[in-house]
């Protein structure tokens, strides 16, 4: 590993609606540098996207097009971007498996060098770092002391229960920056008023940042998602299997209608049952007939194999698959987030997209990159650049650690 390590500054300044809290013991991040892969080293993980063989579909194709012309590049550059960040999520997914308690995130920076951000906490295993050098792209690697995940998103907990003490307060979506040391809240509902505004209770040397989304809820929520119909009101995702011979269809869990059996495709499943909620929302049925495929639908008219599976990371170009919406392309804004939508469990380590392409219908359907499953979408949540919205989808590395259960390939 390259032994140059650099300070990362904090942020010095906070908007008028951020609430600033005791500061703690924590140092300031360090950085190593662009960690590069190592070609004396043997791969401790399993590479499965291969640029020569990565595929991707029209509209992905599309969405490559746009982004070549705004940023004055070739449609081969934007290509290979976006297989490197692909490849980041691969490296990120098998990170966030082994050590848990020490990754916090990933992050695609396509103007910077390198492109790709891995951001850990804490003692970082030996087995972690021998993973990034021997992964097939160069890095950068922050780590943190604190708080990990867990210890974020119990802050995170604390902070919605306040505020939902002081008013209504239905709709939060919440997360944690570990490099700027900031939570940020959006809400729906009644907007809090200086005195409701609730002082943080604890000293970690972080800031809160609340954002009003506004208080008409209609069109947000857990909507329905995906690929083809199922269940007569969402869409199914990708197929699934408890690792064994045992082999089923996914969608969200917020779906109706999935609770006994249920026909889709040439199969019949029974209910498999559903992800802890804070592991995201996904439910699943297992196949009792039919024919298993690892296949998903890309575009209405093609269906893909799934080839290998990628963790989000926020700025990442990716594309969904609704039954309603078909497919719609846009950008990874965050990942680790919390969802509180009222009525509903609380939703933990969700991404979201900067774009709210989807529509009532497409909940449960996959989200992609080439033949790479990334999630499954939940629906359109506050918080975001884009009217102060956002879908979002329960990444697939969730459901190994929330349930034991993989996505096939």
């Amino acid at each position: 590993m390259n032994n140059h390590r650099k300070l990362i500054g904090r942020a010095t300044s906070i908007t008028a609606i951020a609430v600033l809290l005791g500061v703690g013991a924590w140092t300031v991040p360090v950085a190593a540098s662009e960690v590069r892969p190592d070609s004396q080293t043997q791969p401790t993980g399993s590479w499965d996207i291969i640029p020569d063989e990565m595929k991707f579909s029209e509209e992905e194709i599309r969405f490559q097009s746009e982004r070549a012309e705004a940023a004055g590049k070739s449609l081969e550059d934007v290509r290979a971007d976006d297989i490197a960040s692909l490849q980041l999520g691969e490296l990120a997914l098998q990170l966030r498996t082994n050590s848990p308690n020490t990754f916090m995130e990933s992050r695609w920076r396509p103007e910077e060098t390198p492109q790709g951000q891995i951001i850990l906490v804490g003692d970082v295993p030996a087995e972690s770092w021998t993973l990034i050098k021997s992964a097939p792209i160069a890095v950068d690697v922050i780590v943190t002391d604190g708080p990990n995940r867990t210890e974020a998103d119990a802050t995170i907990d604390a902070l919605i229960e306040d505020i939902q003490s002081q008013s209504y307060v239905p709709a939060v979506t919440a997360g944690y920056d570990p490099i700027e040391r900031v939570y940020t809240l959006a809400y729906m509902g009644d907007e809090l008023t200086a005195d409701e505004i609730p002082q943080a209770r604890m000293a970690d040397g972080a800031s809160v940042e609340l954002t009003y989304a506004g208080s008409d809820l209609s069109g947000v929520g857990p909507q329905f998602f995906g690929g083809d119909p199922i269940g007569g009101s969402c869409t199914a995702g990708f197929v699934i299997w408890n690792g064994q011979s045992t082999y089923g269809i996914s969608t969200a869990a917020h779906c109706p209608n999935l609770n006994g059996n249920f026909n889709y495709g040439n199969g019949l499943f029974s209910n498999g049952g559903t992800l802890n909620p804070l592991y995201g929302d996904v439910r699943w049925g297992w196949a009792s007939a039919g024919t298993i495929t690892k296949y998903f639908r890309d575009t209405t008219t093609s269906l893909v194999p799934v080839t290998s599976l990628a963790d989000p990371s926020a700025g990442q170009p990716h594309c969904t698959y609704g039954k309603n919406s078909k497919t719609s392309c846009g950008t990874v804004f965050e990942t680790g987030l919390t969802i509180v939508w009222a009525g509903y469990p609380t939703l933990k380590g969700m991404a979201c997209d900067t774009t709210p392409h989807t529509v009532l219908g497409d909940s449960g359907g996959p989200n992609f990159g080439g033949y790479a499953a990334l999630g499954l979408t939940s629906g359109v949540y506050p918080k975001g650049p884009n009217n102060g919205r956002a879908t979002c989808f329960t990444p697939v590395g969730n459901l190994p650690l929330g349930a034991g259960i993989q996505i096939h390939k």
